[in-house]
């Protein structure tokens, strides 16, 4: 099944563990030996598509009453999933 776009991390990141409760981004050596690694996603298209349009509307709504922000980001979300729906379409 093909992946969808929304889902996948916009930088995926490999740590290291050095201890019991640390770590560190890996080297391309750690990669290749795969000792004591980590992996981490991070934030999704989906989350940061969503967080571009949000920023939009904040600047668009200036004046909005802030406690109303959870219709912005409804609006962000749908905006965001709509883009995705749209990049996921196969191309001719």
């Amino acid at each position: 099944m093909k992946s969808r776009l929304g889902d996948e991390p916009i930088v995926p990141m490999v740590w290291r563990q050095t201890g019991d409760q640390s770590s560190r981004p890996a080297s391309e050596k750690d990669i290749r030996e795969g000792v004591h690694l980590l992996y981490t996603n991070g934030l999704t298209k989906r989350e940061y598509f969503a967080g571009l349009a949000m920023q939009g509307l904040i600047v668009l709504y200036k004046d909005y009453d802030p406690g109303d922000y959870a219709y912005l980001a409804i609006c962000s979300t749908k905006a965001a999933d709509a883009l995705i729906t749209e990049l996921n379409k196969e191309t001719i």
